[in-house]
């Protein structure tokens, strides 16, 4: 018999009143100790699925379920102060006449106070603070304050812990800084948490799971490395910045002799030439003369001088060790693609690229 997921929404419908469903049929399991990722883009339906699990929004289809304990479903829903659930918004909103350890045992006043000073001088050391702990909140930086709430959020000990947005009003170096700091104290304490994010590097970061949002359904539900190898959809693909989409027509099938054996290799035309397309996890072949989109990463295409694909370079940017330069082909397609930073390339430049050896992705158009 398989155990049950420690938090499950099975079939979950919810919407405001005199209103359509602002999310539909989403299923999802969180496993005790993962923190994962709510991805989409803004008005998806990220937020009423957390107000939904936090108890301030009543399913209408569906169940939600934590660590055995149903909380809601269409008929019945336990009241938010019960759930043993904490939450993080992206306002900070500490209380601005409290210190920051009185801001962290806010709501501890009803255990002893020498177990409440415990617990609070450990949530200090936790976040990093406790030479800070008798300064107020306008004393605080951005990134010191998001710390605090999170400790708030964490002293009554939740089972669950709720990140809204909680980073999008940093910078983005800063961002990063303390998404990597969030995710090593969740981590240390085993806490299970859901982040919403509509950022797919901060979601790819730190999240071990990934369910991508888009008008109110779950499109994809997965470890990151799956969702970027295996995109189940050409919108996922787009939103996880996952790559280009080329224009394609199938050929056909090709039949490959290897160790004296036959393999059939699906194949299809585009503007980058003739491309092997993966066959993994789909059902049947398209047919002949079908159109398609490919997904091919940057770093699939590849300047080679004897290539007889030609592209002009509209632009180009830095990216670490490598440039991004952004290419038109002669198709009039648009598409990205790496190159060592070393070397000069300049706008309007013609290129012969190629695109490597591999199978790849595809989507029926």
């Amino acid at each position: 018999m398989t155990k049950p997921s420690f938090l499950e929404l099975e079939d979950f419908s919810a919407g405001y009143a005199g209103g359509q469903n602002v999310v539909e049929s989403i299923n999802m399991s969180v496993e005790k100790g993962q923190l994962v990722c709510l991805l989409g883009p803004s008005g998806c339906g990220k937020t009423t699925v957390l107000r939904a699990i936090s108890g301030f929004q009543t399913p209408r289809t569906g169940q939600i379920t934590l660590d055995g304990l149903e909380l809601a479903n269409a008929h019945h829903s336990l009241e938010p102060e019960k759930r043993n659930v904490g939450m993080v918004f992206q306002e900070h909103a500490l209380f601005p006449h409290l210190t920051v350890k009185d801001n962290i045992g806010f709501g501890l006043n009803k255990i002893k106070s020498q177990i409440k000073a415990e617990r609070i001088a450990q949530l200090l050391d936790l976040i990093g603070l406790t030479r800070l702990k008798n300064k107020y909140p306008h004393e605080l930086s951005g990134g010191q304050s998001q710390r605090v709430a999170l400790a708030r959020a964490l002293a009554p000990q939740p089972k669950l812990l709720l990140l809204d947005e909680a980073f999008s009003s940093l910078d983005r170096s800063l961002r990063e800084t303390l998404g990597s700091q969030v995710r090593e104290i969740l981590k240390k304490l085993g806490m299970t948490a859901i982040m919403v994010t509509h950022d797919h590097h901060e979601a790819f970061t730190l999240g071990d799971a990934i369910g991508v949002m888009s008008q109110g359904r779950m499109l994809q539900w997965g470890r990151p490395q799956d969702l970027y190898s295996e995109p189940n959809s050409a919108t996922v693909a787009t939103f996880i910045g996952a790559g280009n989409l080329i224009n394609s027509q199938i050929l056909g099938r090709h039949e490959i002799a290897m160790d004296n054996k036959t393999s059939s290799e699906l194949q299809a035309s585009s503007s980058l030439g003739q491309l092997a397309l993966s066959t993994i996890n789909k059902k049947g072949f398209p047919e002949q003369g079908q159109e398609v989109q490919v997904l091919l990463r940057n770093e699939d295409i590849r300047v080679d001088p004897v290539s007889k694909v030609f592209a002009r370079i509209i632009s180009k940017s830095f990216d670490g060790s490598n440039l991004k330069l952004k290419l038109e082909l002669d198709s009039g397609e648009a598409v990205n693609c790496l190159v060592n930073s070393t070397e000069q390339y300049n706008q309007g430049q013609r290129l012969a690229i190629r695109a490597i050896d591999r199978e790849y992705q595809y989507f029926i158009s």
